[in-house]
């Protein structure tokens, strides 16, 4: 075989290999994920969180990591946790409001299942879209999941929404997250654990 043959072979042997890596890729079967339509979907109780997401200009944010190669898992409080948690919002400058929208947001897929909440459990604490000061611990105890703030702070993870599509996870979360990097207080009382299954909503 001569050397340009030889050439040939190789340049088409890369492309076919390219192709065949890309096919069975699952981000070549995934679907452009519209988070605005998820949040917004009826009977999904993300609506207040959808619009500070929105007045904060957040929402671009994560709309571009949700279609991102490494995915977005959102934690996202639900109507009932906004108007509870009585966040001082009119306190904070826009700024703090921002990374306390990125706080609830991983920029890393991890699905609806006991494995992939077992490994964020075991790589807590992990680095939130808010930057590096911005941790959260995801803590197991009898078969319910949490998201620990801080000793006396914490979340519990409900379930999560069947209306999002790879590589995009949301899971819907009974408080909103308070980061001690901007409150220097602890806020609420953690939830004492209760039996709980993983369940898909809506």
């Amino acid at each position: 075989m001569g050397l340009g043959k030889m050439m040939d072979f190789t340049f088409m042997f890369i492309v076919i290999t390219t192709l065949v890596i890309l096919n069975f890729s699952p981000l070549a079967f995934s679907t452009y994920v519209n988070l605005t339509a998820i949040l917004s979907a009826p009977n999904v109780p993300f609506i207040s969180f959808l619009n500070l997401l929105q007045k904060e200009n957040v929402i671009e944010i994560l709309q571009t990591q949700a279609n991102a190669q490494t995915g977005l898992t959102l934690f996202a409080p639900d109507n009932a946790a906004i108007y509870g948690n009585k966040v001082p919002w009119g306190n904070l400058s826009a700024a703090q409001q921002q990374s306390l929208l990125l706080f609830h947001a991983l920029p890393q897929y991890f699905g609806n299942t006991l494995s992939d909440l077992n490994t964020l459990c075991q790589l807590s604490p992990v680095t939130t879209m808010a930057g590096g000061q911005y941790t959260l611990n995801i803590t197991s105890v009898l078969g319910a999941f949490y998201l620990n703030v801080s000793g006396s702070s914490s979340a519990q993870l409900l379930g999560a929404v069947k209306l999002t599509t790879y590589p995009t996870e949301v899971y819907q979360i009974d408080k909103v997250l308070m980061p001690e990097a901007i409150f220097a207080y602890s806020y609420g009382v953690s939830m004492a654990p209760q039996s709980f299954m993983l369940q898909n909503f809506y």
